[in-house]
């Protein structure tokens, strides 16, 4: 058994230690680490960042370890006790619903399997050639770019080590993460929900089009959704019972969340802002709140040293790239442009499929009516996910930066949730005094919207995010022997890698193409070979180099366009105009 004093001793021990690490770690290795040409002067020292948390650690421990500190549970007046899953008779038996749930888990399961080794998107291509050259200390420390989702390009790593360079093997941790959202989203829905409901939540997610395209997707997005979840339960849970395990897994997941991707931030100040709301509460009732805010006080500061301290080193870079890249069009689209409305658009109509998208508008209408009545169930758990997007969408606002749907993903658990929650209460209105009917007519339209999502599997199944490999072949139908075949960039690393997958000669007759000067040279360079041009997410060329695409629609013809996934992913193959 540990006694006081010797928890006292090794407590003060870590904190000098962290002292001595701060003060005398060395920096040389910063200065080697691979940094992006372009981006100005750091604003501080990734290692000078280290140091200081480093030591801000040490204080925070050595501060408790003298201190005698140990944990003691809250009164309960200072918990908030209302913060219990709901209950409702004729419900489903935990036990019952235990076994639909792994039922269901194993359904998402088979989605985010099958069709996991189709062609790689570009995205996931630049994730792949930018981190699999570097070592775990060079993936955490530098910031190249926004691809470096830190948790998945750590995974993605081990995960090619140990198996091999494959679509799967690069995607499966993400597809793991997607499998986890849902017996995640079920702990969710419970606070809200009965165990019934709460499966059908969970049935929703499962067969979701674009939870199921970021389960496949080799980025940090579903990674980031199921922690939010998991921490959104775990403060909940702890707010109300004040335990040390739902504390520290409430910290866990935070952490994480922010390793998965760097929107975790917005995850983070709602639940502050919830968390201040709960202690106004709280003194509102008692007048009384030290001990509370000297809990929380401790949690977000112990966080927040971790999630800091993770990108200590490459925030810096972090901050100088996301400030200068976002604003350049880039990675989305300005608030008020027709470009970021069109792409909601389609991204709601793919997500319900052909000949079924009518659904998606009474889907949509019964996510806003149901929010109300989610919001009087349970206020906080709706905040929670509610508010990250709505942070999101203000700080981009605020500093002119381009907005996409991918970053507002958290909406979709939150739209399940109000879904099943809407049709609950229609059934309970309808069949008021004959609850078995009630429950079975709510559970027959949440398995028909179920049904409906699930019919736009089949398109996504059958179309790449991007197909590479088909283009590839078409071209090599097509070409003579002595064709040569441009690929103007960032079509040039799908083309080259999946080149070398099918032992095209890359040497031979393939050319990377990234400026109008390039094209020029090359064409005048060609003698009289024939070329076909390849080029796909012509609106990211169009922003970066509009010179470019302008002489390709003057000079060249479609020859044909294979369909995408990915927004303007589709691949086209084009032949020089005749000239006249």
């Amino acid at each position: 058994m540990i006694t006081s004093r010797l928890r006292q001793g090794l407590g003060v021990g870590v904190a000098v230690a962290l002292v001595l690490l701060a003060l005398f770690m060395p920096t040389a290795w910063y200065d080697t680490l691979p940094r992006t040409p372009d981006l100005p002067a750091r604003p501080i020292r990734g290692t000078t960042l280290l140091r200081i948390i480093l030591a801000l650690q040490a204080v925070m421990i050595g501060i408790l370890a003298l201190r005698g500190w140990r944990w003691a549970p809250l009164p309960t007046a200072l918990r908030a006790t209302s913060f219990v899953p709901r209950s409702e008779p004729h419900d489903v038996s935990e036990r019952s619903a235990r076994r639909w749930l792994l039922i269901i888990t194993l359904v998402a399961l088979v989605l985010r399997v099958a069709g996991i080794g189709a062609d790689l998107w570009t995205d996931e291509l630049m994730t792949i050639d930018q981190t699999m050259p570097m070592s775990f200390g060079e993936i955490i420390g530098s910031y190249q770019s926004s691809n470096n989702h830190l948790l998945m390009s750590l995974l993605i790593k081990a995960s090619v080590m140990v198996f091999g360079v494959h679509e799967w093997s690069i995607r499966m941790s993400t597809a793991a993460f997607g499998i986890a959202s849902i017996p995640a989203l079920y702990r969710v829905a419970r606070l809200a929900m009965s165990r019934r409901a709460s499966l059908g939540a969970s049935l929703l997610l499962a067969v979701s089009y674009h939870h199921v395209f970021f389960s496949q997707n080799a980025r940090g997005y579903v990674a980031y959704v199921c922690f939010a979840l998991l921490a959104t339960r775990a403060l909940i849970d702890a707010l109300r019972d004040d335990r040390l395990f739902d504390w520290v897994q409430y910290g866990v997941a935070t952490v994480l969340g922010m390793m998965a991707l760097l929107n975790a931030a917005f995850v983070i100040a709602a639940q502050l802002l919830v968390v201040i709301v709960v202690a106004w509460q709280r003194w509102r009732e008692t007048g009384h709140i030290a001990p509370l805010m000297w809990r929380l006080g401790g949690v977000y500061t112990i966080t927040g040293l971790c999630c800091i301290g993770v990108y200590a080193v490459a925030l810096p870079d972090a901050y100088l790239y996301i400030t200068s890249a976002y604003t350049l069009g880039q990675t989305g689209a300005s608030a008020t442009s027709n470009d970021l409305l069109q792409m909601v658009v389609r991204g709601v109509l793919e997500g319900f499929g052909p000949g079924v998208a009518a659904a998606a508008i009474p889907f949509l209408a019964l996510a806003t009516a149901g929010f109300v009545v989610l919001w009087r169930r349970q206020w906080a758990m709706t905040a929670l996910l509610l508010l990250p997007g709505v942070l999101t969408a203000l700080l981009l606002a605020w500093r002119g930066m381009t907005f996409s749907p991918r970053y507002f993903l958290l909406w979709l658990p939150l739209a399940v949730l109000t879904a099943v929650v809407t049709i609950d209460a229609i059934a309970a209105r309808l069949w008021r005094a004959q609850p078995a009917r009630r429950q079975l007519a709510s559970s027959v339209v949440v398995a028909a919207v179920a049904a409906l999502s699930a019919l736009s599997l089949v398109r996504y199944y059958r179309v790449p995010k991007q197909p590479f490999s088909a283009t590839l072949q078409y071209v090599e139908r097509v070409r003579g022997a002595d064709d040569l075949v441009f690929a103007i960039r960032p079509t040039w690393l799908g083309v080259h890698y999946y080149a070398e997958k099918q032992q095209l000669p890359l040497d031979r007759n393939y050319v990377e193409i990234g400026e109008v000067t390039t094209l020029d040279s090359a064409m005048a360079a060609r003698g009289i070979r024939r070329v076909h041009l390849i080029t796909t997410l012509e609106h990211v060329i169009e922003q970066s180099r509009p010179e470019l695409m302008a002489k390709v629609y003057a000079d060249w013809q479609r020859d044909t366009t294979l369909a995408a996934t990915i927004g303007g992913g589709a691949i086209s193959v084009w032949s020089e105009r005749p000239r006249r």
